[in-house]
């Protein structure tokens, strides 16, 4: 089994994995056109996200997406654009062939958003998703319509 490309959230200037959304994704590509396919066993959703608070809020900055026009195959054609951010070719092929940056989309998330960072150094490296208890920082972020309403470190709980 191939370790999936994580998700990263950019908090307090921090780069964090993301963990788990817990009302699954914050928002549907394919509301926005996008139609995502495996690009590598790395990436079986097809497409990986960086999401940033600023202000209180979350927005998504940057999309990595395997887009298809007919289900089966990567287009080749540049999908369309999201917030008037048009795709450029992406450098990560195993993740997906098109890249936005700078969206600045404002994300209207209800939930919470549990984030990692820091692996220990003595984790145990394998194919399988690191355990939470292995960072040094874990954070659960919740929200209400895309607004950061609380932020608590539970490291100390899952010890």
């Amino acid at each position: 089994m191939t370790m999936q490309v994580s998700e990263t959230l950019i908090y307090d200037e921090k780069s964090f994995q993301i963990k788990t959304f817990s009302d699954g994704d914050p928002f549907d590509l394919q509301s926005m056109g996008l139609n995502p396919i495996p690009a590598s066993s790395a990436c079986w959703q097809g497409y990986s996200c960086t999401y940033e608070i600023k202000d209180y809020r979350l927005y998504l900055q940057y999309i990595i997406v395997n887009h298809s026009n007919d289900m089966k195959s990567p287009s080749k054609t540049p999908p369309p654009p999201i917030n008037d951010i048009n795709s450029s070719i992406s450098n990560y092929a195993h993740i997906g062939y098109w890249e936005y940056s700078n969206i600045n989309l404002l994300v209207n998330y209800n939930g919470e958003i549990l984030i990692a960072n820091n692996l220990k150094s003595n984790a145990r490296r394998s194919s399988l998703p690191p355990r939470l208890y292995q960072y040094d920082t874990i954070y659960k972020l919740s929200f209400t319509n895309g607004v950061l309403l609380d932020s608590k470190n539970i490291t100390k709980d899952l010890i």
